[in-house]
């Protein structure tokens, strides 16, 4: 590992990292985490074909960098122990891991990541959701931890969101039979490993998915992307 890299961020990440252990205790006065917080490796979601947007949507500009960059900042900012990126090519400066199975969506993009994920429990985060309230993580890990869940996705306004998520790396042969036989549906990982929702309510534009160049742009209208 380089001077300028600390657990997959980047040295243009680096504030962040220095500012999480004033993150992570301004939530322990609120009783929102424990000294004892969980590790937690997180995947980034940025593999996809992005057929409708028409270019890659990791790449479009988001504030000062791009939506991976942002997908990035969120790791950062709540102390990763890691961050590994699911995609196709490269993406310096970050670290990423390129399908083993191929042509198998979402699910193929993690079970690559998690063969290379140094801790038990990950977060799995799509690139395009660069809304998505990252101080939920904390509580979702938690959660994951007390009952024991290999699979933890999020329901959000009663919507589950199946590649936001929770994920053990105990959860790898199942989704490798899953790829062999071609069951791709992130969801079906429900009825094949130890599972639960996180079910919350709130601000339908935190998860807001960006697919098409009008809902990216409907998104730089609300949070002035740049």
């Amino acid at each position: 590992m380089s001077d300028g890299e600390i657990s997959g961020c980047p040295a243009r990440m680096l504030t962040y990292v220095r500012l999480s252990a004033i993150v992570k205790a301004a939530y322990c006065l609120k009783g929102e985490l424990t000294v004892e917080d969980i590790q937690l490796t997180w995947i980034i979601l940025a593999g996809g074909d992005s057929t409708r947007m028409g270019r890659p949507k990791h790449l479009l500009p988001w504030k000062a960098g791009t939506l991976l960059d942002e997908a990035v900042r969120k790791a950062c900012r709540m102390d990763a122990a890691e961050v590994l990126v699911s995609a196709r090519t490269a993406c310096p400066p970050y670290r990423c891991c390129r399908d083993i199975i191929s042509k198998s969506g979402p699910l193929g993009g993690i079970h690559a990541c998690l063969q290379q994920a140094k801790e038990e429990m990950c977060m799995i985060l799509p690139v395009d959701v660069p809304l998505f309230p990252e101080e939920l993580v904390p509580e979702m890990a938690r959660y994951a931890s007390a009952n024991n869940c290999e699979y933890l996705p999020l329901v959000w306004n009663g919507k589950l969101e199946p590649t936001v998520a929770i994920v053990r790396r105990s959860a790898l042969g199942a989704i490798k039979e899953m790829l062999q036989n071609r069951q791709l549906r992130m969801s079906l990982l429900l009825q094949h490993v130890r599972s639960d929702v996180f079910s919350r309510e709130g601000d339908p534009l935190l998860l807001y998915n960006c697919n098409t160049p009008e809902q990216y742009a409907y998104l730089c209208q609300h949070d002035h992307c740049g």
